[in-house]
């Protein structure tokens, strides 16, 4: 396999060489720190160029970031690759492909008129249910087995199983892997090492969620899409395909650039389409000014990130000075972003003495474990879609040193092992929690005599785990977990749809508390002991 390059995309000496105000930009930075946004990285691209990015401490632009919904765009060139080359039609049945989903269905008229274009447009007809356990199921069966809503082609729903089927369609009729097919064809000609994409127990990309890409590398891609598949003077997407695919497909025979979706990608207005992934992925396109928007986040309400950073292209456009030099005090706010506060509390307990490199162990939490969220150091935001959930951490252990200490737990039958600093910076380890392989900063601080307080961000997910541990003289322990955003927050975007089932704001009310409740459920205090 060949070396993949890490080409740098250019940057700017000054947002103003680009036609940015760097007034504006500090403006919209304030901004978000007030509205206290979980924003990981930004980067705004105008004619290919790069006029301003900022990635908050530990994120880089090299850091792969969960993508969720993003991934369906990056399905959606796979499926272009695949309709260039005359290996699939938009016509084509998802039963002539799979012929073993029609076996005890052979009556099913709706079954058999089901075809590339309907799964690509979200227009399939059916409705899986959004409580299925993704652990125990293959993802494309899922749609296969859910109940039907209408016809195919008649009725819009976003529905994640669509983008899944047509992940195992693309490795049915490739012989290979999405990632695999997609190597030679657009992440080695953009010069983007192989990304690593969540699979079913059957080893097929989840399609409608679970690729990481950095934020450089979602970047090249959706260059490669507002140029019409061109990249660095190379056509790399199929052209036709990409320029439908960017427009408003609810009526084939005439798409449009009205509000709407097309083949995996938004269409937001006449000038303006995204790809969108849960909690703040996003890469926006404004076509009449040649801008790219890119943004990764762990931010449950995304419209207020999205509606915060795009100021910068819709307030701070200005004519381009090619001469300008950098804003200095810019500079240093972009320098000086952080995704997290950690501490710098000198404080050191005589309980290290007490617990040193002893083994604290815990019996697992029975209410969670029954609902299928056993605690683990994982978020459920990333957990609650994946194959391995792992969870059920049933011991750990911690080695002080003078300003560092080693970690240690078991979960799911595996032990990892990371550093944590103790003097207000994170240090980084490598694991793997739930057979994922991850990039973790662990940092933590005293907050009393009792209460030691660990904070582990595993880079490739979207939010960060907190552990509360407090000690007692008789070898009991109390561990508190939390996540950052809080989990009341993470679900805030599901609390929102609810809220618009009912108009009786008594109800609604009561839908917000009950949620509210559940997430405290689940993050409970666990009991143990050396």
């Amino acid at each position: 396999m060949s070396t993949v390059m890490k080409m740098k995309l250019q940057r700017a000496t000054a947002p103003e060489n680009l036609g940015f105000d760097s007034n504006v930009i500090k403006r919209v930075l304030t901004q978000a720190k007030e509205l206290k946004l979980y924003y990981h990285s930004v980067m705004i691209i105008r004619d290919g160029i790069i006029a301003f990015e900022c990635h908050r401490y530990p994120y880089t632009a090299d850091t792969p970031h969960c993508m969720y919904s993003i991934s369906k765009s990056i399905i959606s060139i796979a499926l272009g690759f695949a309709l260039e080359e005359n290996l699939i039609g938009f016509d084509s049945k998802v039963v002539d492909i799979l012929p073993e989903y029609l076996k005890g269905r052979e009556k099913d008229e709706r079954l058999k008129m089901l075809t590339v274009r309907h799964l690509v447009s979200m227009k399939s007809g059916k409705v899986p249910s959004p409580l299925i356990d993704k652990a125990k199921t293959n993802w494309d069966e899922d749609l296969i087995n859910a109940k039907w809503e209408a016809a195919p082609g008649e009725k819009f729903r976003y529905v994640n199983e669509c983008t899944a089927m047509l992940a195992r369609i693309i490795t049915q009729i490739t012989k290979m892997s999405v990632v695999d097919y997609l190597m030679p064809r657009l992440f080695e000609k953009l010069e983007i090492e192989r990304p690593y994409w969540e699979c079913d127990k059957r080893g097929i990309e989840a399609g409608a969620w679970g690729i990481r890409l950095s934020a450089e590398s979602m970047a090249k891609i959706f260059l490669c899409v507002q140029n019409e598949g061109v990249f660095n003077g190379e056509q790399i997407i199929p052209r036709e395909y990409i320029r439908q695919a960017v427009l408003n497909q609810f009526n084939p025979e005439k798409p449009d650039k009205e509000d709407g979706y097309g083949f995996g990608f938004w269409r937001k207005s006449e000038n303006l389409y995204r790809g969108e992934g849960f909690f703040g992925q996003t890469a926006g396109i404004f076509e009449d000014s040649n801008t790219l928007v890119i943004l990764t986040a762990s931010q449950a309400h995304s419209g207020d990130l999205w509606g915060t950073f795009a100021k910068i292209v819709t307030e701070g456009m200005i004519e381009k000075n090619p001469d300008a030099k950098p804003d200095e005090e810019l500079v240093k706010m972009s320098k000086n972003q952080y995704a997290d506060v950690i501490e710098k509390n000198k404080l050191r307990s005589p309980f290290e003495q007490k617990f040193n490199n002893k083994e604290i162990r815990f019996k697992p939490h029975r209410f969670i474990s029954k609902l299928g969220f056993p605690m683990s150091m994982l978020s459920l935001a990333t957990t609650q879609s994946a194959r391995a959930k792992g969870g059920n951490i049933s011991k750990i252990k911690i080695q002080f040193n003078s300003d560092e200490f080693v970690f240690s737990w078991y979960e799911d039958f595996s032990e990892n092992t990371i550093k944590c600093g103790l003097n207000g910076e994170y240090l980084y380890s490598k694991c793997n929690i739930a057979t994922h392989d991850f990039d973790v900063g662990g940092a933590a601080y005293w907050v009393d005599n009792n209460n030691l307080k660990i904070m582990i961000r595993p880079l490739q997910s979207m939010a960060r785990r907190d552990l509360n541990i407090e000690f007692f003289e008789n070898g009991k322990v109390l561990m508190t977990p939390s996540t950052d955003p809080d989990m009341y927050a993470l679900f805030g975007s599901v609390v929102g749809a609810i809220r618009q089932i009912s108009k009786n704001k008594v109800i609604q009310d009561l839908i917000e508390f009950a949620f509210r409740k559940f997430a405290e459920m689940l993050e409970p205090v666990h009991k143990g002991s050396i």
